[in-house]
Order: C-alpha cells, then structure tokens, then sequence
C-alpha cells in the first residue's frame, strides 16, 4: 500500500530513525536528519503549492476509478465489470478471466498474483489522492492562503470545497469496493488509525461530502477545468456533484438486500434532489479524452471496441428478451433476440453476419473471440459501442468527451428514492421514462 499522506511517511521515517539512534546510541552521529523527508508544514508552504496539491488530487482519484497510475493492468473497473455480469470477458487481462469464472473463485489477492493489482491499484491510487487532499486541508489550516500566486485573487475556500470532496470521492470508493478501509481526514493520527468496515468508511465519505456542499451552496466561485478533465466546475456544480456522490454513496453501499432495507432512503433523496440533474441547468460528470495523457477512461477505452475485446453479459441481453438464454450452454448461439430497446442494433447483417447500426449502442458481431475451454458462460454476440470514438481501437483512441457519473443516473436515484420512501411515484416514473423511453 502507498503512504496515505506526507505525515505517514514522515511518521515511518522518524520511527526508524528512532531504531537507528537507539541501535548506535554511543555514535550519536548517526542520528542525522534526512533531508529528502521534510515534514509537510515545510514542503507545503505556498498558496499555489496548496492550490496545485488539491486540484491535481481529483485527477489522482479519477485514474484509480477509472484509469490507471502504475502498471495499467489490471485494475477494478473491468474486473469488477465482470463480477457483476454487466459485461464478459474470458482473456486474461484485467482481472476478467478468473474473476469471471463460474462458480465463482476466491479473490485471490496475493501479491504474486498479478491479478492482485486488481484491488492494489484502486487501493493505492484513492488513498494517493487522498492524502494529497488532507496535506492541502491540513495547510490550508496552518493558515496558508490558496491562490495562484500572492497577488492573485483568494481561492481557499474553493480549495478547501474541492478537497472535502476529494475527500468524499477517495474514501466512499473504498467504501464502495473494499470490505474495510483506513478512514483519514486531515485531522486523523497517522499513528492510531485502524481498518474500519465498509460502512464506517462511507459514513466518514458522507461527512466530507456534507462539508463540500456547505462550502460550495450559494457560492460563485470556479475550479478551472485543468483539475477537472476539462471541465469548470462552479461552486453550485461542486455541490451539485457532492450532493449527488452522497446519495450514490448512501444507495450503493449496502451488500444485501436487509442492509439496503435499511438505508435512511428519505436521506438518499434529500441529496438526489439536490443532484447533477436537478435545477436550471443538468450536468454530466465528464471529462474531456487527452489521448492518454492524464483524462482518460480505462474501461471505455477497452471494454468500447467493437466486441474484439469485451462483451455485453448474456445476462443483459436476457433481460431484454426472456426468451433468451441466461448463458450459452455450448458454443451453438441461440435464436436471434428479439429487442425492442433501440440501443441494441436492428437491421440488417452485413456480409459477415454482424449488424452494425449507427447511433447503437450495442452491436450485434456474429463471431465470438473467447475460447470454448474457459466456459462458454462467457460467451456473448453483443458489443458495447456507445463510448467507441474513446476507445482503444478507435481513429483517435482516449480523446472526446465521456461521461463518468450521467445525470439521468440522479434522476433514477430520485426515482428510487420516491419509491422505497412511499413519495410521489408518478414523478418516479416520470424521471425513469426520460431514459426508458425513446431509445430505451
């Protein structure tokens, strides 16, 4: 695991150091001070390092959601993809193959394992970011003054708005994917903090979350679009993200269907519909592709390429048609679906028996690239296209605009939310039909 912040290391440095004199107490010599490992009021003294240490933090926390930071590969977002039977995959890369299999394998996470890295390097990147948050708060409460440069205008609270959402986004990931988790604030010991379950974590997400909202609602100043993949984020969409991050948060942390009984859905609620799809002006949380540089979404840029590489899970096709099989017991296809939805492609098969639709989101590929060997519960004969111009296999791979968070994911939350809390379930279904109609 990396060091959560400047103060662990510190703490880790100063420990051995201590082993060192106590080891050669008649050479005090040897006890000399490492300059390389300054202590964090010393190496974060300026508003423009604070300033730069926060922003870049968001995009830390983007690439261990959803990109990469170290080796590439694997990492969660495939992986877990798989688990869930959202999409197939039986090659090896990314975690997919053995965390794919039927029945289900023990993660294995051993170090020796490369598909270990599938938690490491989530694991590593959010608490990466999160210490770069906590070693800005921890500055900006020493008293540091955030802004580009000392005659420039004053942006701490936006700074501090920003990493309380940092916050919120690096520990309800954790929460989120991982059974427990370090909660770390900037006003946690380094040197007492324990593992805690899952559902302390995102209750220490939640309160962060609360702390951006109260410092980014009724505000009117901007995080430039530098830190957020190229897109300004005003006080009121800061919020407006926070609130919505919180009722995912709330929604998605429980593991059963008792635990999800039990949610405070009224709370779920009061954030949703405060959310990116609320008020004057809806929003998506997107970036702007850099090629690869540092906006980039892994799992579009694989998963998105036309069914060379990943698959819609014959579970979802399923769900479309009932009549379909759940899984392919041989390597004989079934019928042709019959789909309304218009995401799947409709028409028809070009000379190798794929249909390719313009504007689908799924296309219909007559070969399957998996081997029979590794089960055929793998198998699928739909390709997810939507986010294809960001793909690896696209004229200009990980550029465009693509979205992480949709609004009309907001909308369902209300829409939940109004259901599970008795509230008015002709608004439900109005927002669900805003994406169930049309093409859906």
């Amino acid at each position: 695991m990396k060091p959560m912040n400047l103060m662990n290391r510190v703490s880790a440095l100063a420990g051995s150091a201590m082993i060192v004199a106590l080891a050669g107490a008649c050479n005090p010599d040897l006890n000399v001070t490492n300059p390389n490992a300054p202590d964090v009021s010393r190496a974060i003294t300026s508003g423009a390092d604070v300033r730069q240490l926060i922003g870049s933090s968001y995009n830390t926390w983007f690439l261990g959601m959803q990109g990469c930071l170290n080796q590439c590969e694997p990492y969660t977002g495939i992986a877990t993809g798989v688990m869930a039977d959202n999409m197939t995959m039986a090659f090896g890369n990314y975690g997919a193959r053995f965390n794919g299999q039927e029945p289900r394998l023990a993660f294995n996470n051993s170090s020796a394992n490369a598909d270990g890295r599938v938690a490491s390097e989530s694991w590593d990147g959010m608490y990466s970011a999160l210490g770069a948050a906590n070693d800005g708060l921890s500055a900006i409460g020493r008293g540091v003054r955030v802004a580009k440069s000392p005659s420039d205008e004053d942006e701490t609270e936006a700074f501090k708005s920003f990493a309380y959402l940092v916050q919120g986004n690096t520990m309800g990931y954790i929460g989120l994917v991982f059974d427990r988790g370090f909660v770390v604030t900037e006003e946690t010991d380094p040197t007492t903090n324990q593992l805690q379950p899952y559902a302390a974590v995102s209750a220490a997400a939640l309160a962060s979350y609360d702390k951006a909202i109260a410092l980014a609602t009724g505000k009117d100043w901007v995080i430039e679009a530098d830190f957020t993949g190229g897109v300004e984020m005003t006080a009121d969409r800061v919020a407006r993200t926070a609130n919505t991050m919180a009722a995912r948060q709330l929604a998605y942390t429980p593991r059963n269907a008792t635990e999800t009984a039990a949610v405070d859905w009224a709370r779920v609620l009061s954030y949703a519909d405060k959310g990116i799809s609320t008020g004057s002006a809806p929003f998506t949380l997107q970036i702007n592709g850099d090629g690869g540089n540092l906006w980039y979404d892994m799992t579009k840029g694989y998963v998105e390429r036309a069914g060379s590489w990943a698959r819609l899970d014959q579970r979802v096709v399923q769900l479309a048609d009932p009549s379909q099989p759940v899984v392919y017991t041989s390597t004989t296809p079934p019928p042709f679906p019959t789909i309304a939805d218009l995401r799947f492609a409709h028409g028809t098969p070009d000379a190798n028996g794929d249909i390719k639709q313009a504007g689908a989101d799924f296309w219909f590929v007559q070969t399957i690239p998996f081997d029979p060997a590794r089960g055929t519960y793998f198998f699928s004969q739909w390709a997810p296209v939507r986010y294809f111009s960001h793909s690896w296999s696209s004229p200009a791979p990980f550029t465009g605009t693509v979205p992480y968070v949709l609004a009309a994911e907001n909308d369902l939350l209300i829409a939940e939310a109004l259901v599970r809390t008795g509230g008015d379930k002709a608004r439900a279904a109005s927002l669900i039909n805003k994406t169930r109609g049309g093409r859906g």
